[in-house]
């Protein structure tokens, strides 16, 4: 909450694909989902819930 409040909803979860293989997975998506729209992070650029899948180098940049 401290880093949605910094950066005026500008906050990101990122979740890959291996949560698919567990049952209630719907949870995993869930729970994060919830804690972004009570910081208010949804609807925002560069903020929200995004799904990773891919073979790609994922460099996170944090201010």
């Amino acid at each position: 909450a401290g880093n949605a409040e910094a950066t005026e909803g500008h906050s990101m979860v990122i979740i890959g694909a291996s949560i698919n293989h567990w049952y209630h997975n719907g949870l995993a998506y869930r729970g994060p989902i919830t804690a972004l729209l009570l910081c208010g992070c949804c609807g925002r650029n560069g903020g929200g819930m995004n799904h990773y899948v891919g073979q790609e180098k994922l460099t996170l940049i944090a201010p």
